[in-house]
C-alpha cells in the first residue's frame, strides 16, 4: 500500500511541474528562446523595432498559417537526440504554434515570420541572411540589397 501511495505521489509532482513548465513556456518563456529550441538551433532572432519599414513592405506575411517547415524533422529526433529532448523540441513547436496562433498581434506575426526566413542552408531569418550575404545588419541594408534577399528567398522557398 505504501508503494502505491509514493507512485501515486510521484505521479502527482510529476503532473505538478509538467503543467508549470508548459504555462512558464506559453506566457512567460521569450518568443526567441522557445524559437531556438523549437527548430533545434540558434536563431539569430532580431525584433522588428530594429528593423526598417522597407524590409517589412517587401517581406510582408500573406497569411495567418505559421510555416512550420523550418522545424526540426522526426528524422532528425530520431537519429540525432534522446528522447526526452525529442519530447522538448516537439513541446516548444506546439507552443509556439498555439502562441502565434491565438495570442499573438500582426506585429509579432511579422517579426516571428521575418526570423524564420529560408535562405538556404543554414541561414535563417533576416539578420542571418543580411550577415551572411552582405556582412550587415539588417538595419544597414539598401532597398537593393532586401531586394537581393528577396530574390534570395524566392529561390528557397518552396
Amino acid at each position: 500500500m505504501l508503494k502505491v501511495a509514493r507512485i501515486f505521489i510521484g505521479l502527482i509532482i510529476l503532473i505538478l511541474v509538467s503543467v508549470h513548465l508548459i504555462a512558464f513556456t506559453l506566457f512567460i518563456c521569450p518568443v526567441p528562446k522557445i524559437l531556438d529550441f523549437a527548430v533545434g538551433k540558434q536563431i539569430d532572432y532580431v525584433y522588428l523595432t530594429q528593423i526598417p519599414d522597407y524590409i517589412n513592405q517587401v517581406f510582408s506575411y500573406k497569411n495567418d498559417d505559421f510555416d512550420t517547415d523550418l522545424f526540426v524533422s522526426e528524422e532528425y529526433f530520431s537519429d540525432n537526440r534522446s528522447q526526452f529532448i525529442n519530447m522538448g523540441n516537439l513541446m516548444a513547436q506546439k507552443i509556439l504554434i498555439l502562441r502565434y496562433n491565438k495570442f499573438f498581434d500582426s506585429n509579432q506575426r511579422q517579426e516571428l515570420y521575418l526570423n524564420t526566413l529560408d535562405f538556404g542552408g543554414d541561414v535563417i531569418g533576416i539578420s542571418a541572411a543580411s550577415n551572411y550575404y552582405f556582412q550587415k545588419q539588417p538595419s544597414e541594408l539598401s532597398l537593393e540589397e532586401v531586394l537581393t534577399l528577396s530574390g534570395i528567398y524566392k529561390i528557397f522557398d518552396n
